[in-house]
């Protein structure tokens, strides 16, 4: 799926964006990276006054921050820290299919990518139950009750919001047989129109709150878990007392809250669409469709 991720995501974006470039770099630029690009990146973009570093557990508070001091006492802090902001970026102007040929892979994976909005964003908590029902994770989504349930065209599927500082995409991924491959993405774009254009009904979007509010006390019964937690909040500065008022936050978004971002971003007109894989040869090998 990386590869047609990446490929979608390339289509999504203009070439100067952040995210059209794939995180790991490619060939090319990790050959022409010096060891003085790295220091220089290091010395202009890291350090204490730009961190953020959480301790969750069975720790003494005073003791454990006494540690973290004397640990970084000689880490110089920033002179100047930039902000760190990802740059926004337009929609696409139409919609656009792209195939990558793979002949060594026995199925082909589809990726629909969506723009998104940041992490900080009003409509976050309303998308991010759009994007559940539509195929955020349950076995009962509309993706998967079509897609696998009804019509057995994939192996799995599903929606994610990428959400953070800057406005990531929304990416609907799915694995399927090379015949089917077509038909897979065919079906992920009408139930991508559907939720645009109906959004939720009260019965789907009360069980996707349910779901929600229930499995997020399972997140923290880890250490690390709680500490996720708490570095999101402080990271995208939703207060120290996030995790206690999570619940009714989900709680308190309304139908038409929920429609109204599904109609805002779940917008069939401004996909990006990539199959890698086997797929068949007497199909054409790109461009839009």
């Amino acid at each position: 799926a990386y590869v047609a991720s990446r490929a979608a995501n390339e289509i999504l974006y203009p070439s100067a964006h952040p995210y059209h470039r794939p995180p790991i770099g490619t060939e090319d630029s990790l050959r022409a990276v010096r060891r003085e690009d790295l220091a220089e990146f290091h010395a202009t973009h890291y350090g204490p006054n730009r961190a953020v570093l959480v301790l969750a557990g069975d720790v003494d508070p005073d003791s454990a921050i006494e540690d973290v001091r004397r640990s970084f006492l000689d880490w110089p802090k920033l002179s100047k820290p930039s902000p760190f902001a990802v740059p926004s970026a337009p929609a696409p102007e139409r919609p656009e299919r792209r195939i990558v040929r793979m002949k060594v892979k026995s199925q082909v994976d589809v990726v629909c990518a969506l723009p998104g909005i940041s992490r900080t964003d009003p409509q976050y908590y309303a998308l991010m139950l759009a994007n559940f029902v539509l195929g955020g994770g349950s076995l009962s989504s509309r993706l998967m009750d079509n897609l696998r349930d009804k019509q057995g065209l994939v192996y799995g599927v599903y929606s994610t919001l990428n959400a953070g500082i800057g406005a990531g995409p929304i990416q609907i991924r799915a694995g399927t047989n090379p015949a089917n491959a077509d038909r897979t993405a065919d079906e992920i774009l009408t139930q991508v129109s559907r939720m645009h254009s109906e959004g939720p009904n009260s019965t789907e979007l009360a069980e996707a709150v349910s779901y929600l509010t229930g499995v997020f006390p399972v997140r923290l019964e880890t250490n690390s878990g709680v500490a996720s937690q708490l570095l999101g909040a402080e990271l995208y500065g939703l207060g120290m007392d996030y995790i206690e008022r999570y619940p009714a936050i989900i709680r308190a978004v309304t139908l038409e809250e929920t429609r109204a971002a599904g109609w805002k971003y779940l917008r069939p007109a401004s996909h990006a669409l990539a199959l890698a894989g086997s797929y068949p040869e007497s199909a054409p090998p790109g461009g839009g469709r």
